[in-house]
């Protein structure tokens, strides 16, 4: 049997559309030779010879044609983009989430990078006190999608001052930040006078403050305080004023703790530790983001 003769190069009416296909010269007939020549099952087929993809890779397999090569980075993005974020993986990990939610989130987040960081320390909060986290994420997630969600707002050096002065839970503080934060200055400087007025005189000033965070939501004035609790601040002030020693509240606070208060303390110094190391992560994610 004589073998076919080599099949031969593309007529010059269609390099330019063998051009457009491969984003490379046609092979000329010397290369297509000496590959048929050597196989010529390779020349008899019709559909190999059609295909400007295939005769180009054929005739130099170290360098692909930019359209295979193009369709390789088509392919890398689509993996990219199908990955989770590590800092959604982080969190539904924490949380026990379903790897759906934790998809979605991720996709939602990636058009959310200029305040990722504090759209996920918003989650990190909510989440914590959730029944269900699961179901509640969705709800957020459904308030990112639909332009409501608000980060987590930073307390300002104001409110920060009386959260220091009167010894505020994180809690608390990120409370009193949030509805604050909806307010102009002026009104915002009005409030906190308000809360400082009930603050000083209440000894739990962490449980007064969220109690205060209904009427601070709805926009109404926030009433007279009482009078000072003995331990509030203003209390051990007017102590202090008539040289007399700071009230000390009851037995258990005189050194002389109930099981249930030790029990309360030690929860407390490991939620304290767990949160100390869950912020230095942030941080850390939050500098590498931003650079």
């Amino acid at each position: 049997d004589v073998p076919p003769p080599p099949a031969p190069p593309p007529p010059a009416g269609q390099q330019a559309n063998f051009m457009a296909a491969t984003g490379t010269m046609p092979p000329d007939a010397g290369v297509l030779a000496g590959l048929f020549g050597g196989n010529p099952l390779l020349a008899a087929n019709p559909l190999l010879t059609a295909n400007p993809l295939i005769l180009a890779t054929l005739a130099n397999p170290v360098q692909p044609s930019a359209a295979i090569q193009q369709t390789g980075a088509t392919a890398s993005e689509e993996v990219d983009n199908n990955l989770i974020d590590p800092d959604v993986q982080e969190l539904c990990d924490y949380f026990h989430i379903e790897e759906r939610h934790a998809r979605r989130l991720s996709d939602i987040m990636k058009n959310r990078q200029e305040t990722f960081v504090e759209d996920m320390e918003r989650l990190y909060d909510v989440l914590e006190r959730a029944n269900s986290p699961a179901g509640l994420l969705v709800v957020k997630m459904r308030e990112m999608e639909e332009g409501t969600f608000v980060g987590k707002v930073k307390a300002d050096k104001d409110l920060a001052a009386v959260s220091k002065k009167y010894k505020l839970d994180e809690q608390a503080e990120s409370k009193l930040a949030d509805i604050l934060a909806r307010y102009d200055d002026a009104r915002r400087k009005e409030y906190l006078i308000e809360i400082e007025r009930h603050l000083e005189v209440s000894n739990r000033p962490s449980a007064m403050a969220m109690m205060l965070l209904r009427k601070l939501g709805e926009g109404q004035p926030l009433g007279k305080p009482g009078q000072a609790a003995p331990g509030s601040y203003l209390d051990n002030a007017q102590r202090a004023a008539r040289g007399e020693t700071a009230h000390r509240g009851g037995r258990e606070e005189r050194g002389r703790k109930s099981p249930d208060r030790d029990r309360r303390d030690r929860d407390k110094d490991r939620d304290r530790d767990r949160d100390r190391r869950r912020s230095r992560s942030r941080d850390k994610r939050s500098r590498s983001r931003r650079r």
